[in-house]
């Protein structure tokens, strides 16, 4: 049986625990923020919610996913970053964002983000590399991969030029 014949379940303990702990750490963040904004609403409250889940929690968590599933696709592709130096990248990015949103300061916000677009091209680096070093058919969940990364730079590229283009309230 195929490394990809699999379902993902059974392929859930080669997730990189790097992505995987910080990914469940901001959705955790992210309930708390949601509970503290709810007793007592603060500026940008919803949007800090929204982002720690989404960007910290989700995105992470579909990237450790399809990093874990490039590991047999890579077999004998020797890997440019590490999943942990990959995650590190995210996590100071992810960490970034908001802080430079909640201290208004637009310059945090892009070097944030700027550590989300090359943790986003490492991974497709990544994925080129493992696609290009095997002939033949590839399977399926790359397009889904590409779409998710595709989707995720978009979205930073969109944020970024909002935070530094309009004026906060």
């Amino acid at each position: 049986m195929s490394a990809f014949s699999r379902p993902l379940s059974a392929r859930r303990r080669s997730l990189p625990p790097a992505f995987v702990g910080a990914g469940l750490s901001f959705l955790g963040a992210s309930a708390v923020v949601a509970a503290w904004n709810a007793a007592e609403r603060f500026a940008h409250g919803w949007w800090l919610v929204s982002f720690l889940a989404l960007v910290g929690g989700v995105a992470q968590l579909l990237l450790g996913a399809g990093h874990a599933a490039l590991r047999p696709w890579r077999s004998g592709v020797r890997a440019r970053w590490s999943p942990d130096r990959l995650a590190v990248l995210w996590n100071a990015g992810t960490l970034l964002v908001p802080l430079g949103v909640l201290a208004h300061t637009r310059l945090a916000v892009v070097v944030g983000g700027v550590l989300l677009v090359a943790t986003l091209s490492g991974l497709s680096l990544e994925l080129r590399g493992g696609l290009t070093a095997k002939a033949g058919r590839a399977p399926r969940w790359p397009v889904a991969y590409v779409v998710v990364l595709a989707v995720l730079a978009a979205s930073v590229l969109v944020g970024m030029w909002l935070a530094w283009d309009l004026a906060w309230t």
